[in-house]
């Protein structure tokens, strides 16, 4: 198990809170003029992101995954708060990370890749709109089966009213917890360790009151993908990776996005936790090295 870089005090918003990633593949503070900054969905952690890192460290890429405030507790020892827990203020926990860690490890704004996988790709493309300026010098933006308002798929907006529904009542938090169990226990390869976290409705959220905010803040109007913000910027930066079995999402990018960059995988929705191969091979063909890139 990795274990997390130390905190660096941050201020966002008026809030102090600490900036908390990990090195998910090894990195050389010698030879950086590479990484990517990874940006992980609800419910999930992190650690999201391992299996993809390590192929692409392999080519010269290091790693770099944040940890939202108000996630993960267990492995950070506590909570942090950062109200209130939406895209936005989450996107200005972004652009501050983006800003520490370019100083603290001397990574060019122009040498960052900047990743986000479903919540995380929804936050990404704020911290694009706010600040255009600042991600308009990176490398590229990729957004993986990005959590857009208007990508909700029927069955997603009914499992989010039933489940803030039954977390109303104690009895129907411990149907929702049987229901999840059984779907895992049933759908996850046998070979593949199990996760408790995967069993209860929040996942790696420190509270309901955390998801809650996420889920709401995922289905407000504003987050929907604006092709402007990333025509401001360049539309040749943006990489879009969607699976064709993803039941969450309406998967599939607008018709603006070029099909020279997209990545169209037969995969359900946690692509590059699940076929971190396929989706390391195919960036890798979308793109052009970044400059000065050794390993």
């Amino acid at each position: 198990m990795l274990k997390p870089k130390p905190e660096i005090p941050i201020e966002v918003d008026g809030q102090k809170v600490g900036l908390r990633y990990y090195f998910l593949a090894p990195f050389n503070t010698s030879d950086h003029t590479s990484a990517i900054l990874f940006v992980h969905g609800i419910r999930t952690s992190a650690m999201y992101f391992q299996p993809l890192a390590k192929c692409l460290a392999q080519y010269g890429y290091h790693g770099i995954a944040l940890e939202y405030p108000g996630y993960d507790q267990e492995n950070w020892g506590a909570s942090s708060v950062l109200e209130p827990f939406t895209i936005p203020v989450f996107a200005h926990y972004i652009h501050q990370a983006l800003k520490m860690l370019s100083n603290k490890y001397k990574i060019g704004l122009e040498n960052w890749i900047i990743w986000g996988h479903s919540m995380g790709g929804a936050v990404v493309h704020n911290a694009v709109k706010q600040y255009p300026a600042t991600f308009g010098r990176t490398a590229y933006i990729v957004l993986e089966a990005p959590a857009f308002a208007n990508y909700l798929t029927f069955g997603t907006k009914a499992a989010i009213h039933l489940g803030q529904l039954m977390r109303n009542l104690k009895l129907g938090s411990m149907i929702g917890c049987s229901i999840i169990r059984i779907y895992y226990t049933r759908r996850v390869l046998l070979s593949e360790p199990l996760n408790y976290h995967k069993f209860t409705i929040e996942g790696h959220c420190d509270s309901h009151y955390i998801l809650d905010a996420n889920i709401n803040s995922i289905r407000h109007p504003a987050n929907n993908f604006d092709a402007a913000t990333f025509e401001s910027i360049g539309l040749n930066k943006l990489i879009w990776i969607w699976g064709t079995d993803d039941i969450i999402l309406h998967a599939q990018p607008p018709d603006t996005i070029p099909k020279s960059q997209q990545v169209q995988l037969k995969t359900s929705h946690n692509i590059s936790l699940t076929a971190p191969k396929l989706v390391c091979d195919a960036f890798l063909s979308k793109i052009q090295p970044v400059e000065n890139c050794s390993y």
